[in-house]
């Protein structure tokens, strides 16, 4: 179904925007272009109407709600729309279902969205990404049930991608999400099936048989292909332990079931694993012809009968049939793209002609068959090289997905608590009225504001979880710890660090004079990382400085404290951490930093 192009809005009053065909529908509808109208079509969307209305209706709520600039609401259409079309538009409106309800802070429906995403992307790539995606929303949000149906949608593209120990891993968790919910075990029945397939691939025989044992069960007697599929895997795996008459038993059994369903695919599978269990050889060319017989449609699965077919003729000394079989199973591969099939056809004919001591024959096949080797090979790789990208891709988009919240939550804490904000504001300019701001020999903020304010921050952000840290810089330079005090001299450096200070951060950091020979400088909104890099600046400017200039016959050195709010427990205790990390930095050397953990 392809969707029209959406009309513009008549800007004129208007009685009716439904199409003519839709007419029936206006009584139920408000007749002014509103939010009302639009609600009003989406309840519409979701009744058992005709599928035609129902995405003609879904259109309309979409083009009003986007012209009455309502966000939600043509988000609602977008998911309807991708609810209801299996097809590229639907494809389309759920990406942007995804998108908008991710921006809207909807998680249950941009989840829901991402696994639609992942049942309508041709591209094995895009589908693998949106059900990892869906898989890690949902489980973060314990929504079990969605988990689940992601966990089988990546399964089942991992196996398609030849990723089978991904495909196994993802079987198993959507497995054990299915618990002892008997319904919902009865709907894991398809992923039995694959999980018994995986096993067996992975040369798990016991495994496999206890997978298609529970599928069998949950099928027993009901004459459909999953039952077929069941017992012809319980066949299989026992014929994968060398056990030939239980297998042949359920083998027997299984297509029995097949022959009377139309699905000759499946009846011709179940033939050729029946023909591999048989204990009487006589009995494994008709067997195998027969399967013949029912993949006219199926060019792999025809091709591999073919080579089932040789390779019996072969083990039985009957190499006219062998070599008949292998060149048209080498055909049929060839037409079909099927390099595997094709290459074990050239394999055979090798063997043949190596057999009969006629090696210059075996060449040609035995170079074609190293050609499609490494074709193959060359495929297997790119397909884990999606697996991989895709894998990556998925991560990389849930990171950024995080990003952004975690921006719009700092965006919209930080508008929600301004006005908090500025009434502490104005509290702290009442209060400094009367208390010294200013410490007048370097002309930093006093010790009494640095503190006040730290303390107003640390508040702040116990409450908002705001980062904030503190930096404690001792000052050392000739004569500063002396008994001959030299006021001038010691102003003046003072004042050129608390200028480097000031200006190696932001507006919006303090720097106040801690002690004598010590600053303090206070960050707010500012983790471990950001204020490390704003002290390395300090120390690479103190080394810069002329401190000749301040009437220094050598340079003063910086040891910087730093410490974060974290685990800090009151303003006192992150002051007293600070400044052990300066006294902890001093002992490393000048011009050194010391960060708690």
């Amino acid at each position: 179904m392809t969707l029209p192009a959406a009309a513009p809005l008549p800007s004129e009053e208007w009685s009716a925007l439904l199409p003519p065909a839709l007419q029936p529908y206006e009584a139920r509808l408000s007749p002014e272009r509103s939010l009302a109208r639009v609600d009003g079509l989406l309840q519409l969307v979701t009744e058992p109407h005709p599928l035609q209305d129902r995405v003609d209706l879904a259109l309309a709520a979409r083009d009003l709600a986007a012209f009455l600039n309502d966000a939600e609401r043509q988000a609602g259409a977008n998911f309807h729309l991708a609810h209801l079309l299996d097809s590229a538009e639907g494809l389309a409106a759920a990406r942007l279902a995804a998108s908008q309800y991710e921006h809207l802070r909807d998680p249950e429906r941009e989840r829901q969205s991402l696994y639609r995403v992942a049942q309508l992307a041709p591209d094995p790539r895009e589908a693998l990404v949106a059900a990892v995606q869906a898989t890690e929303l949902a489980r973060d949000a314990l929504d079990g049930a969605l988990e689940e149906q992601a966990l089988r949608r990546s399964a089942a593209l991992l196996m398609d991608l030849e990723d089978h120990a991904g495909a196994l891993g993802a079987a198993r968790a959507a497995l054990a999400l299915a618990g002892e919910d008997a319904a919902r075990q009865h709907a894991s029945l398809p992923l039995l099936l694959l999980l018994g397939d995986l096993h067996l691939r992975a040369g798990d025989a016991v495994e496999a048989l206890a997978a298609f044992r529970a599928a069998a069960y949950l099928v027993n007697g009901q004459g459909t292909a999953e039952q077929a599929e069941a017992l012809g895997g319980v066949g299989r795996a026992y014929l994968a332990q060398g056990d030939l008459e239980r297998a042949g038993k359920f083998l027997e059994k299984a297509t029995e079931v097949a022959r009377d369903l139309d699905a000759p695919a499946l009846h011709a599978r179940l033939l050729n694993a029946l023909a591999a269990a048989q204990t009487d050889p006589g009995r494994v060319s008709p067997i195998l012809k027969g399967s013949l017989a029912l993949t006219g449609d199926a060019p792999r699965l025809h091709g591999e009968t073919l080579l089932r077919l040789g390779q019996h003729a072969q083990g039985h000394g009957q190499t006219r049939e062998a070599r008949e079989a292998f060149l048209e199973a080498a055909s049929v591969g060839q037409a079909s793209g099927d390099a595997i099939n094709e290459a074990e056809a050239h394999a055979g004919l090798a063997a043949l002609a190596l057999a009969q001591g006629n090696a210059e024959a075996a060449v040609p096949a035995l170079r074609r068959w190293g050609e499609l080797q490494a074709s193959a090979r060359e495929a297997q790789l790119g397909a884990q090289r999606r697996v991989q990208d895709a894998l990556r891709d998925a991560q990389h988009g849930l990171a950024l997905r995080r990003e952004r919240r975690e921006a719009r939550d700092t965006l919209d804490s930080a508008m929600d608590q301004a006005s908090a904000q500025l009434q502490e504001l104005q509290q702290l300019v009442s209060r400094w009225r009367g208390t010294s701001m200013l410490d007048p020999d370097s002309g930093a903020r006093s010790r009494e504001y640095g503190v006040d304010l730290l303390r107003q921050h640390f508040r702040r952000s116990e409450r908002t979880r705001a980062p904030l840290s503190l930096a404690v810089v001792a000052v050392e330079f000739p004569g500063a710890h002396s008994d001959v005090k030299d006021t001038l001299l010691e102003s003046n450096v003072m004042t050129a660090v608390a200028r480097l200070l000031q200006r190696s951060v932001r507006d919006t950091d303090t720097v106040a004079r801690f002690d004598q020979f010590k600053f303090m400088v206070v960050l707010p909104d500012t983790d471990v990382a950001g204020a490390r890099v704003a002290m390395e600046r300090v120390l690479l400017g103190v080394t810069q400085e002329d401190w000749a200039a301040q009437g220094l016959t050598s340079p003063a050195t910086l040891a910087v404290g730093l410490a974060a709010r974290g685990f800090i427990q009151g303003v006192e205790q992150m002051i007293d951490v600070a400044d052990a990390e300066q006294y902890r930095a001093r002992r490393q050397g000048p011009d050194t930093l010391s960060v708690a953990c």
